[in-house]
């Protein structure tokens, strides 16, 4: 007969916030993807600016993760045209 194990206490995290570091790891492994199809200007900053404009409160981390992982580089481009031209750049 199994029995339940008890859940190790995360260090002051509860399961609906996440941590910049794990943000940061996730953006990483994204821009990992990236510079394999031959986008190599992009930084962690602006993948991330690009993912959190489309939140009004911070959603659960397994939304925000999914969000970013699912990011095609047509959408981050046409995002950073966008945003260029409402600042008038």
């Amino acid at each position: 007969m199994r029995t339940k194990r008890a859940m190790a206490p995360q260090d002051d995290m509860s399961e609906d916030t996440i941590d910049t570091e794990s943000i940061s790891y996730v953006c990483a492994c994204k821009l990992a993807d990236f510079r394999l199809l031959g986008y190599t200007d992009i930084d962690e900053e602006t993948l991330w600016a690009f993912v959190s404009d489309r939140y009004d409160a911070m959603p659960m981390p397994h939304v925000v993760v999914s969000d970013i992982l699912a990011v095609q580089p047509p959408q981050l481009l046409h995002w950073l045209m966008m945003r260029s031209w409402k600042q008038g750049v």
